[in-house]
C-alpha cells in the first residue's frame, strides 16, 4: 500500500501533467474555434449591397432571385457564367473563384434566406398580397432551378456534393409548396394588389 505522501505527489504529478497537455493544446482548439468562426460569405460584397440598397421586399427578393440564378448558371454552364460576368461583375460580383461545393451551398442558403427575409417581413406587415407576390416570384425561380438542380444531383462527383444538393433542392421544394399554399390575391380590377414594403 502506498503512503499518503506518494499518493498525494502521484496525483500532483497527474495533475500538472494534464496541466501541461491543455495548455499544448489550447492553441489548436482556439484554431478550429477561429476557422468555424470565419464561415464564408454566401453572398458576393455587391450582392449584399444590393440586398441593403433593396428595402421593397419584392425588390429584395428580385436581388435573392439574381443571385441565386448566378450560382445556378456557374454550375450549369461556366462558359456562360463568366461572360455574364464580364457585363454584371461590379455590380454583383466575381463567383469565378468559387468552387462546385460552395456554389451549391451558396445557393441553398440564398433560397433559405430569402424565405426567412419574407417570413420576417410576414411578422411585421398585415399586407398578404405582397407578401404572397414575393413569395411567388421566389416560386417561379425555385421551379426553374428545381430540373437543373436535379440533373446536377445525377451527375454529382461525390456523395458531399449530392448532399448539398439535395439541401437546395429541398429548400427550392418547400419554396414552391409554400406558394401554392398563398396565391396571389387579386383586387377588384383584376389585377394583383400592389402594396409597398
Amino acid at each position: 500500500m502506498m503512503s499518503k505522501s506518494l499518493t498525494r505527489r502521484a496525483r500532483l504529478v497527474a495533475l500538472v501533467a494534464a496541466a501541461l497537455l491543455f495548455r499544448a493544446l489550447l492553441p489548436s482548439f482556439a484554431a478550429v474555434a477561429a476557422s468555424r468562426a470565419v464561415q464564408r460569405e454566401h453572398l458576393t460584397p455587391p450582392e449584399i449591397e444590393q440586398v441593403r440598397n433593396n428595402q421593397q421586399l419584392s425588390k429584395r427578393t428580385e436581388v435573392f432571385i439574381k443571385a441565386a440564378e448566378r450560382r445556378v448558371l456557374a454550375l450549369t454552364d461556366r462558359a456562360a457564367m463568366q461572360q455574364q460576368a464580364q457585363k454584371e461583375s461590379e455590380i454583383w460580383g466575381d463567383l469565378a473563384a468559387s468552387t462546385r461545393p460552395q456554389l451549391i451551398s451558396d445557393l441553398a442558403k440564398i433560397l433559405e434566406e430569402a424565405v426567412t427575409n419574407i417570413d420576417d417581413t410576414a411578422l411585421k406587415t398585415q399586407n398578404t398580397a405582397l407578401l404572397a407576390k414575393s413569395l411567388q416570384k421566389l416560386a417561379q425561380a425555385a421551379t426553374r432551378f428545381l430540373p437543373q438542380l436535379a440533373a446536377l444531383r445525377e451527375r454529382a462527383a461525390d456523395e458531399a456534393e449530392r448532399n448539398q444538393l439535395e439541401l437546395a433542392i429541398e429548400a427550392a421544394e418547400e419554396i414552391v409548396a409554400a406558394a401554392t399554399k398563398h396565391p396571389v390575391v387579386e383586387d377588384d380590377k383584376g389585377k394583383n394588389a400592389k402594396g409597398k414594403n
